[in-house]
């Protein structure tokens, strides 16, 4: 009987959409900042989410000022300024409670493949994907925020899918290798805290 109880236990799927946008400035500020930009959840065909969705949280990279970002209300984005490629941790809460939230990581971009200049002509810099989540504990208050916030099934071609990175200059090239460096050292220390091992490779 419980494996017949499994098989019929309803499913339902939502969709969300994760993206960022950045915006070459016209000159590189005093901090040595080059682009200004924002990180977003929203719905498909921008759709309102906040039938179902209650918050998000944005963790930026420990080198913000307060890099762990809780937006309650739409829009929920986040604007920064930098001159940095890293991942944004995102987490997504629901009006249920009881629903786990869900975690996801969206890498930030600020060079476009078709510019050869990361301020020059290659404009803005928008990337964003599909989050399909899966709910199958249903609730009744989940139950009526979804049958309340219908969500469409028409899901257009979303920007940024295959257009990073081209081959940089000389000058390009020296920044990328800082760039790239710097990300290598966070992620090898985010690697080190996930799994509660010392840099001299002692287990705390």
């Amino acid at each position: 009987h419980a494996c017949l109880l499994m098989s019929r236990r309803e499913r339902i799927v939502r969709t969300l959409v994760r993206g960022s946008e950045a915006i070459p400035l016209p000159q590189l500020s005093p901090e040595g900042f080059t682009h200004t930009w924002r990180c977003f959840v929203e719905g498909v065909n921008n759709e309102d989410i906040t039938g179902w969705v209650s918050q998000v949280t944005f963790t930026l990279d420990p080198s913000f000022a307060e890099p762990v970002r809780v937006i309650r209300a739409p829009p929920f984005e986040i604007t920064e300024r930098g001159w940095g490629e890293f991942d944004i941790g995102i987490t997504v809460h629901f009006v249920e409670p009881k629903e786990k939230a869900r975690e996801f990581f969206h890498p930030l971009k600020l060079r476009h493949v078709r510019a050869r200049n990361s301020r020059g002509a290659g404009g803005n810099i928008k990337y964003c994907v599909y989050e399909d989540m899966e709910f199958t504990n249903i609730t009744p208050r989940l139950r009526a925020a979804f049958d309340s916030n219908p969500q469409t099934t028409d899901r257009p071609q979303l920007p940024g899918q295959t257009d990073f990175l081209e081959i940089p200059s000389v000058a390009e090239k020296e920044s990328l290798d800082v760039l790239d460096a710097a990300q290598r050292q966070v992620r090898q220390h985010i690697n080190q805290v996930r799994e509660g091992v010392k840099t001299n490779g002692e287990v705390v």
